[in-house]
């Protein structure tokens, strides 16, 4: 089913396609992220042989466009100052790149996050002031991506170079396209996906391309929502940290959690906390733990930090 669900995802990206990436030539912003905003965008290697004008990264891995790649990692916020054209575009339920900033002149988008349910909206344009929201990817056309594209290529062969790491190739049939691939790269992930459909795996310049890196933009941006609309606790960060403490305390294995928008009800009697409202902190287990656990919630009190613990598969 997460295969059928997938390659579903994919067919609806082809459809929308258009929505998150224009077609132009490609600029460099003429000013400068403001001095104050910290450098912690992804690290590329030096230039090997790059002459003027030309994108390249390693002589002996795969070459890159570095223009469209400088931003990846780097504060929302100073990109937004740099560049002005940028505007918010949803492709709605499309995980490639849920919410991405465009300009009409350029083709390419810069990914915020890849989150289907979260809408963007006022609050999220105020968090990437407030917090430290990053640049999650770039979202593009593979031409744009990999000046030395080997059109007419089988992806796995052309992808089989020094550096690249995790390859994986599915080939795809009764859809829109012939094949979806991923790999590692420089500290990457790379995505690209395309071909005629039923015709055996080969690049083009069309075919679609991300790159992207891990970030919390998801995270603090409803750390910042519930905190504005849910003033008065202890945080979304402190009650993360009171479940993890129950967790650990009771001999189960650390793990991430999250804390959806709107993440604060009232409490219950059955619950037993002094608090009158909660935070709902949820586990990120994968299938087979959040099984034995019998998938676990926690809820914690909105002042005090208490737990209460419902194993909500055992209702």
């Amino acid at each position: 089913m997460k295969k059928i669900a997938f390659l579903l995802l994919i067919a609806l990206l082809i459809i929308m396609l258009a929505a998150c990436s224009p077609a132009s030539s490609i600029e460099r912003a003429d000013e400068p992220a403001p001095a104050a905003e910290p450098d912690v965008g992804v690290p590329l290697p030096p230039d090997a042989e790059e002459s003027p004008g030309e994108a390249a990264v390693q002589s002996d891995g795969l070459v890159l466009n570095r223009d469209i790649l400088e931003n990846i990692g780097r504060p929302f916020s100073g990109i937004l100052r740099s560049e002005p054209g940028l505007k918010p575009q949803s492709l709605d339920n499309i995980d490639a790149a849920a919410v991405c900033f465009v300009d009409p002149g350029k083709p390419y988008s810069y990914i915020l996050y890849r989150t289907q349910y979260l809408e963007f909206d006022g609050d999220a344009a105020e968090a990437i002031e407030a917090r430290d929201i990053l640049c999650e990817g770039i979202y593009t056309k593979a031409s744009e991506l990999f000046p030395a594209l080997g059109v007419g290529e089988d992806p796995a062969a052309f992808f089989d170079m020094p550096g690249v790491e995790n390859f994986y190739m599915d080939e795809l049939d009764g859809w829109p396209v012939s094949y979806y691939a991923y790999f590692d790269y420089l500290g990457m992930r790379f995505e690209i996906w395309g071909g005629e459909e039923g015709a055996p795996p080969k690049l083009d310049g069309n075919d679609t391309a991300t790159v992207t890196v891990t970030t919390r933009n998801e995270e603090l941006i409803n750390e910042y929502y519930n905190e504005k609309h849910y003033p008065g606790g202890i945080g979304c960060a402190e009650a993360i940290n009171c479940a993890r403490a129950n967790r650990i305390s009771a001999g189960k294995q650390d793990c991430d959690f999250y804390i959806m928008r709107d993440g604060i009800i009232d409490a219950w009697d059955e619950m037993g906390l002094a608090d009158q409202k909660v935070y709902i902190v949820s586990p990120i287990l994968d299938w087979e733990a959040g099984a034995a656990e019998k998938r676990p919630v926690y809820y914690v009190g909105f002042t005090t930090g208490e737990v209460y613990e419902r194993l909500t598969s055992a209702d």
